[in-house]
């Protein structure tokens, strides 16, 4: 088996324990973060956003965009669920928020994604197969 194969079933590895991370631990609401999540070239790519899950974001950073269609707008809608004619307002309020002290990962009054846990998971499941390879080699060349 070619070495760039198996780092790539390996990434892949990793890739799915990052949304089975996200998914355990309630992030996703729409879905739009954990499709993008996926292996290409021996990475892990998603949206930017998912530094946010891991590391928290900061305050002052930057004010969220708030309004109608906008990721913080449907989130609310989803998550907090207030009336219809609210949650324009209540969005506004969380955005305040985020940009006066930052979100809660980065307060750490909740755990962020566990990024070691995928990279964890992605070199043990590298070195497994790296192992089975080698031992297919040495099967062939023993026959």
């Amino acid at each position: 088996m070619d070495i760039n194969k198996i780092l790539s079933q390996a990434v892949e590895v990793g890739a799915d324990q990052l949304i089975s991370d996200y998914n355990a631990r309630d992030f996703n609401t729409t879905g739009e973060l954990a499709s993008s999540i996926h292996a290409s070239g021996g990475k892990i790519l998603a949206k930017r956003y998912i530094f946010d899950l891991i590391y928290g974001q900061k305050p002052k950073v930057k004010f969220a965009e708030y309004k109608e269609g906008s990721s913080l707008f449907n989130w609310t809608s989803i998550k907090i669920n207030p009336s219809q004619n609210k949650i324009k307002s209540v969005a506004y309020l969380i955005a305040r928020r985020l940009f006066d002290e930052g979100d809660r990962i980065y307060r750490e009054e909740r755990e962020g994604l566990d990024i070691e846990m995928t990279r964890s998971r992605t070199v043990m499941s590298f070195k497994e197969k790296i192992r089975i390879a080698y031992k297919n080699k040495v099967k062939e060349h023993n026959e």
